[in-house]
């Protein structure tokens, strides 16, 4: 499972805000590459962001993106697992 992520910003600042803070989850996303699901429903999660959110704000949007795939139950429970596993690490 991938995970994609697409900015749309009109705010220079914001851009250059998001390349500093997109590199703290390369890793996370990398993990959710290597998670084996038993159900494979979907490529990729992809995920848009805008002006207005950020890093806690883009930890939470991946939370709702997971949660809003329907993942067999086990296999929703490997995501939510690693997600919780890395939440301390990013906010």
């Amino acid at each position: 499972m991938k995970i994609s992520l697409s900015i749309a910003a009109q705010d220079r600042l914001f851009s250059k805000a998001i390349r500093r803070v997109r590199p703290n989850f390369d890793e996370l996303f990398d993990a959710f590459c290597q998670v084996e699901i038993t159900n494979p429903i979907h490529e990729a999660i992809l995920i848009g962001l805008t002006d207005s959110e950020l890093k806690a704000e883009l930890f939470n949007i991946i939370e709702q993106a997971v949660q809003s795939c329907p993942f067999t139950n086990s296999d929703k429970k490997r995501f939510t697992d690693l997600l919780q596993e890395w939440k301390p690490k990013l906010i």
